[in-house]
């Protein structure tokens, strides 16, 4: 693309500070600012001028009146390793965690990790280094227990997103995990059940795929027509950016 000449031009010599003088920057307005439980108010956690403006307040009362629930499902197959993709999404995850617990104090976010079968986890988990040697991608497991846990907050706007590399693989017969490959008919069908309770129960449902296969694409394009939701095909890399500026946009809305 081309570069405008005016910025390859050199500066003009008044737009050059004057290397004998020195001269102090307060930078003010720059929101840095978390809320204190205790006190219930918003302070500035930079300097006095951090804070709040006025003319934002009233956006974050709204925010801090409404209640929103999240059920983060993790793919933690051993092809997400393998393929380089779950440093990424465990960042991600851990960057929503701060960003909820900082700005939105009232808020509930459950992270569920999902391979063989699905589990509720901690963010200390997500730090920890190494990665699951099972196979199996049960997504039944892991919509069947962000049902269970988002109905716990059924005044709340709740939403399940899920990262993912892969279709579903496994199921739930009774307490044990079932593992096909390539994934059987039963596997598609109890999963596409699960997710549609989700949304029956007016859950929305955000998925973000990081690989591109036939068969993952076919699944997603069945769940999204079954259940409303938003499919996205996402570079790991562009991850984190676009689930938190997602989430703050649809938190604001």
């Amino acid at each position: 693309c081309g570069v405008d000449e005016e910025w390859l031009s050199p500066p003009s010599p008044e737009a050059v500070a004057d290397p004998n003088v020195l001269a102090y920057v307060w930078v003010h307005q720059f929101p840095m600012y978390q809320w204190d439980e205790d006190a219930r108010r918003w302070d500035a956690t930079h300097n006095p001028f951090s804070g709040v403006m006025p003319e934002d307040l009233e956006l974050l009362e709204a925010e801090q009146r409404t209640e929103a629930a999240t059920a983060l499902l993790l793919d933690l197959s051993f092809s997400m390793p393998l393929r380089g993709h779950d440093i990424h999404a465990k960042k991600m995850a851990l960057a929503l965690h701060a960003l909820i617990e900082g700005r939105y104090p009232h808020d509930t976010l459950y992270l569920i990790g999902f391979s063989d079968y699905a589990r509720q986890m901690q963010p200390k988990e997500l730090a920890a280094t190494g990665w699951e040697r099972v196979y199996g991608t049960n997504m039944h497991h892991a919509f069947n227990l962000a049902g269970r846990l988002l109905s716990q907050h059924p005044r709340a706007t709740r939403q399940v997103i899920m990262v993912t590399d892969g279709e579903p693989t496994a199921h739930l017969e009774g307490d044990r995990a079932k593992f096909n490959w390539p994934p059987i008919p039963k596997t598609i069908r109890l999963t596409l059940m699960e997710a549609s309770k989700l949304a029956r129960a007016g859950v929305t449902l955000n998925v973000f795929m990081l690989e591109d296969s036939p068969g993952l694409i076919g699944f997603m394009e069945r769940l999204a027509e079954l259940t409303a939701g938003r499919i996205f095909l996402m570079d790991d890399r562009d991850l984190g950016t676009f689930v938190l500026r997602d989430f703050v946009r649809r938190r604001a809305s």
